[in-house]
């Protein structure tokens, strides 16, 4: 969602600014995820929600070798095909 909008740092709207990656859906993120949803289309937002958790598969699993990373991403892709 911070990269829909584009990563602003002192923007007056709260909700606006880059979020803090800490896994809570709290009061910033809901306000982020409204002015996001106000702004574009589903599409859009499903698009780079979906970049989002691609480049944090590849992140998180990228020095494991017991993982296979694109095996994991497939899977991710097919369970969110239904959405």
């Amino acid at each position: 969602m911070s990269i829909l909008n584009k990563n602003r740092r002192d923007s007056i709207i709260e909700a606006k600014n880059i979020l803090k990656e800490d896994g809570i859906f709290g009061k910033k993120t809901k306000a982020t995820l409204y002015d996001v949803c106000k702004n574009y289309s589903l599409n859009i937002i499903k698009k780079y929600i979906l970049r989002g958790i691609i480049n944090n598969i590849i992140f998180d699993t990228k020095n494991n070798p017991n993982i296979n990373t694109k095996k994991k991403i497939e899977g991710v892709l097919k369970d969110l095909r239904r959405y």
